[in-house]
């Protein structure tokens, strides 16, 4: 389509303008095949993969009260923050309203000071009566002058079906919409088209839902009830040439302007190896020395368990390592928590002082679960800790749906990993199964380590336990221990087992006092069996003395004897040898002789006789 010739031309209020025409750049190749132009909101980028298309027309339809024309508006007032410009065009409210409207949003000055953003009033006068066709041509020549001028970044129509209801023939209607988008891309500009949509289609008039037909790109906004709460949804139901989100994004507008929250995608961090303690030796001990830095952290359990406290002895351990902590309350305002879990030991109000330890609270049912996201990233741009503590994250339920809630914790965590920020959460257990470990907030699957407390009553007493469930990357404990509450902090009790079962509080007690006093009585048994072995040792020792003794003296009386019995052979054979050398004189002392047996009729013999 060629360029028209400069023409003189009048819009709604009566603007006139002579211009020629300016014919746009060509669009530069992306990887999307297209180019974009960002809008300036995250989450639209995000969801858009870049932006909206550089040159063309992109459809914005919604119920009123959806957020059309505070999108539409904001987008041109953060490009104007960029040093861009921006024609806005409304069919609807005249320029003085807008301003008004919008100066509450922090961007508002962007519209009010009115040199970047060029308000148009089109609205039809009240007094002009429609006769014959219409055509938008005295439209974009007052476009074609003002761009001339200014060389925008958006053209935004607002209440385009506004300026279509005076054409009364359908298909001159769709051609006039046609129209506007050729004029778009001839001239390069990227234009916004916002758009009633009833129940049953885009417009009260049924041709109008050609529209989203005839537009390359198409977003619709849309309003519902969820918990007798306004929720708006923003769908991208088309965008040719280009990947995009395609669930229905949940959409803020609060006096921030329209947000995005769960859109946004981090970048994933390197998992840490750095262990962080819970300023409980105990529980760090069975933990493998803590949890790991920026992991996810999960305690569930039922109302009075103490998942509070367990999670401000987390906040106290990361101050007390001079790192900052942030606690979120969804249950109790702050000067509560710091008192409470001052009763047992745990004082945060020094590190609170020093800005160690930040409370916030918030009430979960004043917002949606979205609007709770972007105050919970609020505070982490703000108080930039180390550990968030989400007390309780089950909380969150009150404000949306189960699948908003989820959805927003899920996001709440990607943007916690993605900066390296420990997360505590605590989660009120499933009340309609007593006996199951389910939480409320149906975070446990996506939880690095998951803690629970419960209550074990025996005897008529109802003690707390902990038992962790998970702990990946952890070789942890599985058994169950006492947690005990008192001046000095908290503690768990090592484990206590009493034939197959583990015993707490009172019946733990007794029975450590049957068990102290069977020690005492086998004490008892074992020092009077040593007492009487050893009297019969000493006994024993005494006898062997004695048998020593008298050992020793028939030993001197053996002696004595072998001696007496020596000397007597000793002079038995001095008297034979006597008697011997007397027989013969001859004989030499120490010789050896014959003996010989006397003859009886020998000399000698009868000479005896």
């Amino acid at each position: 389509m060629a360029p028209r010739e400069a023409r003189t031309a009048s819009v709604g209020g009566g603007v006139t303008t002579t211009t020629t025409p300016r014919k746009g750049a060509r669009p530069v190749t992306t990887r999307f095949g297209i180019e974009k132009t960002p809008t300036g909101l995250p989450g639209l980028d995000t969801a858009t993969r870049g932006g909206l298309p550089r040159i063309g027309t992109t459809l914005l339809s919604g119920r009123a009260g959806s957020g059309k024309t505070v999108l539409a508006l904001q987008v041109a007032a953060l490009a104007a923050r960029q040093g861009r410009s921006s024609i806005v065009v409304s069919f609807e409210e005249p320029p003085e309203q807008l301003r008004r409207n919008t100066r509450s949003f922090p961007w508002g000055d962007a519209l009010a000071m009115g040199d970047r953003v060029r308000l148009v009033d089109g609205r039809p006068q009240l007094s002009d009566h429609v006769a014959g066709a219409f055509d938008v041509e005295g439209l974009l020549a007052v476009l074609d002058a003002l761009a001339a001028e200014s060389a925008p970044a958006w053209i935004v129509l607002d209440g385009i079906d506004q300026l279509l209801a005076l054409q009364p023939d359908e298909a001159t209607a769709i051609t006039e919409i046609r129209r506007i988008d050729e004029w778009s891309r001839e001239r390069g500009f990227a234009t916004l088209l916002t758009c009633k949509r009833t129940e049953t289609g885009t417009s009260g008039r049924a041709y109008l839902d050609a529209i989203e037909f005839l537009l390359s790109t198409s977003i619709t906004l849309s309003t519902t009830s969820s918990g007798r709460r306004l929720a708006r949804h923003l769908r991208i139901v088309k965008y040719r040439g280009s990947p995009h989100a395609t669930d229905d994004i949940p959409m803020i507008v609060d006096e921030g302007g329209v947000h995005l929250p769960l859109t946004a995608t981090f970048p994933p961090e390197v998992a840490s190896v750095e262990r962080v303690g819970s300023g409980i030796p105990h529980l760090d001990a069975i933990l493998g020395g803590g949890i790991f830095r920026g992991s996810t952290l999960l305690i569930s359990g039922a109302p009075g368990t103490s998942k509070s406290t367990l999670a401000a002895s987390f906040a106290l351990a990361a101050a007390e390592r001079d790192e900052t902590a942030l606690f979120l309350s969804f249950d109790e305002p702050p000067s509560n928590i710091v008192r409470n879990v001052a009763s047992v030991g745990i004082d945060l109000a020094p590190h609170i002082e020093r800005g160690r330890v930040a409370v916030r609270f918030r009430a979960a049912w004043e917002s949606s679960a979205e609007q709770h996201v972007i105050r919970i990233q609020q505070l982490l741009d703000e108080v930039k800790p180390a550990l968030l503590v989400i007390d309780p994250v089950s909380a969150l339920q009150k404000a949306s749906h189960v699948d908003d809630a989820y959805l927003a914790i899920e996001y709440v965590l990607s943007l916690t990993r993605s900066r390296n920020i420990t997360t505590l959460m605590t989660s009120l257990t499933n009340n309609d199964e007593p006996s199951s470990e389910a939480t409320l907030s149906h975070t446990s699957t996506i939880a690095d380590t998951w803690i629970t407390l419960d209550y074990r009553v025996l005897g008529g007493e109802r003690n707390r336990a902990l038992s962790i469930v998970k702990s990946r990357g952890t070789a942890h404990s599985n058994q169950v221990r006492e947690l005990l509450l008192g001046n000095e902090g908290i503690e768990l009790a090592s484990v206590y087992r009493y034939g197959s079962d583990v015993l707490m509080g009172t019946a733990r007690v007794q029975a450590e006092d049957r068990a102290r006093a069977q020690r005492v009585e086998a004490d008892r048994d074992r020092a009077r069996r040593r007492r009487d072995l050893e009297d019969r040792l000493a006994a024993t020792e005494t006898h062997r003395q004695e048998a020593a003794r008298e050992a020793e003296r028939l030993r001197s009386s053996l002696d004595a004897e072998r001696r007496a019995d020596r000397l007597e052979d000793e002079a038995e054979a001095e008297h034979e040898a006597g008697i011997v050398a007397r027989r013969e004189p001859g004989a030499r002392s120490g010789g050896t002789r014959r003996e010989s047996t006397p003859d009886p009729s020998s000399d000698d013999v009868r000479r005896n006789d």
